[in-house]
């Protein structure tokens, strides 16, 4: 079993909290408790292949500082 494990739906939120939110990956590692090498492979296509952005907070919720 992986250290940090990390499904395809949360590789989704990680991608929009990139990418659609303009979060570090090193924030988003952090919010999602995912390792920083494991959301640069997302990132970059290279790991959870398919994913895509899909939020993860609700429009009346504040985004995390």
């Amino acid at each position: 079993m992986p250290e940090f494990p990390c499904d395809h739906l949360t590789a989704c939120h990680i991608l929009h909290a990139v990418f659609e939110l303009g979060w570090s990956q090193g924030k988003a590692s952090h919010y999602f408790c995912v390792n920083g090498g494991t959301v640069s492979k997302i990132v970059r296509g290279l790991s959870h292949h398919g994913a895509a952005p899909v939020p993860f907070l609700s429009g009346d919720a504040p985004v995390p500082a």
